[in-house]
């Protein structure tokens, strides 16, 4: 999982290259050490996806956290990873109904943020009911990078 959410994370983020606060903070925040504290913290769900035996994707919900925008939406979808080679394939959407229906067994809908420059992210969510309700910002040595916060229309 690690290695996957290095991969995503860095095609997402890194689009200028490697700098030296990117490389610490994927070294720090998605080591193993913090995916195996994703695994047993006790307000998240980690969900995967295999093909023949190989992680091509994973989901992680948290439970404990309000969407500032929509009150009514109480579960974060904190990531939604699929490995490059494996997009467009079903595997994203299979990830996020999966998740739609564990938010809705606690009673909540769902909310997530995406990149502001991650188009094909956005398309996808778009493509499944998802609008934009705020902007958030992940914020990384000094640099701010926009992020949309979305939840579902009519959910």
């Amino acid at each position: 999982m690690a290695v996957l959410g290095a991969q995503v994370w860095m095609h997402t983020y890194a689009t200028n290259g490697v700098s030296q606060v990117i490389a610490e903070y994927v070294l720090r925040e998605l080591s193993g050490a913090a995916m195996a504290v994703t695994l047993n913290e006790p307000t998240k769900h980690v969900t995967v996806a295999e093909i023949a035996k190989h992680l091509v994707g994973y989901s992680v919900l948290c439970y404990s956290t309000e969407c500032p925008q929509e009150p009514r939406a109480r579960v974060e979808l904190s990531t939604l990873h699929v490995q490059e080679h494996f997009a467009r394939q079903g595997l994203g959407s299979k990830l996020l109904s999966h998740a739609e229906r564990l938010a809705q067994r606690e009673g909540s809908s769902l909310w997530l943020t995406v990149n502001a420059q991650n188009f094909p992210a956005i398309a996808f969510y778009e493509a499944h009911a998802y609008s934009r309700v705020g902007t958030a910002y992940f914020e990384l040595g000094g640099e701010r990078f926009e992020n949309h916060v979305l939840t579902k229309r009519g959910a």
